[in-house]
This record gives C-alpha cells, sequence and structure tokens, in this order.
C-alpha cells in the first residue's frame, strides 16, 4: 500500500512540474524560450524565462539534440502560418 502511495505522489508531482513548465513560456506569448528552472522543496520552480538560450552543455546531460529540435519547432510553425 505504501508503494502505491508515494507512486501517486511522484505522479502527482511530476504533473506539477510539467504544468509549470508549459504554463510559463505560455505567459509570455509562447515561442522558442528556455527555461531555468530550481529544484526545490515543492518541487521545480520557474526562476526565468530567456528568449536567448544557451544549450551547449545541456545536449550531453539531456540527450537531446537541441538544435534539432529547434529547427523542427520553426518548421512546424511555418507549416501552421503557411
Amino acid at each position: 500500500m505504501e508503494n502505491r502511495s508515494n507512486n501517486r505522489r511522484e505522479r502527482a508531482a511530476l504533473l506539477n512540474q510539467n504544468k509549470r513548465s508549459t504554463i510559463a513560456p505560455r505567459a509570455v506569448g509562447g515561442g522558442l524560450l528556455a527555461l531555468d528552472l530550481f529544484e526545490t522543496e515543492n518541487g521545480l520552480t520557474v526562476n526565468e524565462i530567456n528568449h536567448t538560450m544557451e544549450f551547449r552543455n545541456s545536449i550531453t546531460t539531456t540527450g537531446v539534440n537541441i538544435p534539432q529540435r529547434m529547427i523542427e519547432y520553426v518548421l512546424e510553425q511555418a507549416a501552421v502560418t503557411a
């Protein structure tokens, strides 16, 4: 029973963090943005939203090809407005 309770709390915390990560960029108009997140006792907290991002050191640690994702986003947006 304890394990189920912990799993529910972890899922709720993850959903809350995901919500913060998607609401914050929309609050400033969306687009290609970088979020600086701090890990706190209450989960992740948005510290800063940047329109100029530095991602060189994030590619290896996250395993995400950020420049490729940026290109894909721009192409998707271009298709939507065409």
